[in-house]
């Protein structure tokens, strides 16, 4: 089964997710796997969200692996498990903005900018006004190639659970280049999955809204 679960910052995704995961590997008796996309590299409050994140999954029975990006690589040692891949944002953040070939180049070490969340990536590499079809063909690429990466690992388990990001209810009014690669991205590869998800849903203030 693949599920994804999206919601903004402190919406209680997280939490939902992890629950929703647990229940299930003990339900069919299912080996349970953390994938963690925050690179330990990104600076600002990296290093407590991680932190913060180990402590809400200790005792749960989670083998954790770190990704920060080309899931593709990942191997697991049961390929009839429970997959917890968390999260989008930063795995898009990630294969965008580290890629050698990415047309974007950002800061990955400034403190000031929490990529993970942030909708307004600010760096000078590009203007807003410089965004152009080949920009826009670009992020439709990149969608589909982390999007085939989340497939590699979806095939190696029983069930995954992605967990996604909303940060799309603003004006997209002063935002740099690099944030509309970033959005158009991250929002291509959440539809690409929702497409073939049995479920999906929205985390609103902790409380889950079903959309599938």
């Amino acid at each position: 089964m693949k599920i994804l679960i999206y919601g903004g910052e402190a919406s209680g995704k997280s939490a939902y997710a992890e629950d929703i995961a647990v229940k299930m590997a003990q339900k069919e008796g299912l080996p349970l796997y953390y994938v963690a996309t925050m690179d330990k590299n990104a600076g600002g409050d990296t290093l407590s969200r991680i932190e913060k994140h180990k402590k809400m999954r200790e005792g749960k029975g989670f083998i954790t692996l770190e990704q920060p990006k080309s899931l593709e690589k990942l191997s697991f040692e049961s390929e009839n498990g429970v997959i917890l891949l968390e999260d989008v944002g930063n795995l898009v953040c990630n294969e965008l903005f580290t890629s050698k070939t990415a047309p974007v180049s950002v800061d990955r070490h400034d403190v000031n900018t929490n990529y993970a969340v942030s909708t307004k990536i600010r760096s000078g590499a590009l203007s807003a006004a410089s965004l152009s079809a080949s920009v826009n063909v670009y992020a439709d690429s990149m969608a589909r190639q982390i999007a085939d990466s989340i497939d590699a690992i979806s095939a190696q388990a029983a069930h995954i659970i992605l967990v996604g990001n909303s940060i799309f209810d603003e004006a997209a009014t002063d935002y740099t280049a690099e944030t509309h690669i970033f959005m158009q991205t991250l929002a291509s590869v959440m539809n690409i999955f929702a497409q073939t998800a049995e479920k999906v849903t929205e985390i609103v203030a902790g409380i889950p809204i079903s959309l599938k």
